[in-house]
């Protein structure tokens, strides 16, 4: 069975893992956002190049890194919000239950 001690020290260290991963996810979140709005930016232009005659073929390979690079900022950032959005695996009042935790 747990004790309270095992129990207490459990919820500190996690609560300190998801402040550390938040932190993370936080901090690379606009460098992320402006990137990809770089990319969209340059596809933009490299889309009206091409509408006003350049040949499209010279750009076949950079627009593939972009679309490439786009897909994956994309999925950091949608990962990102979905785990804003996914509940905790323990309950937020889980603290309380320390004083009623079978020995």
């Amino acid at each position: 069975m747990l004790k309270d001690d095992v129990l207490a020290a459990f919820l500190e260290e996690y609560e300190a893992d998801m402040q550390r991963l938040d932190a993370a996810t936080a901090s690379v979140r606009p460098e992320r956002e402006v990137e990809l709005s770089e990319i969209e930016r340059d596809i933009a232009t490299i889309k009206t190049a091409i509408l006003k005659g350049v040949d499209a073929s010279m750009f076949v390979a950079e627009i593939r890194q972009l679309e490439t690079r786009r897909q994956v900022l994309e999925a950091e950032l949608g990962d990102a919000r979905a785990e804003q959005d996914t509940v905790t695996l323990l309950h937020s009042d889980l603290r309380g239950c320390l004083g009623t935790v079978a020995e």
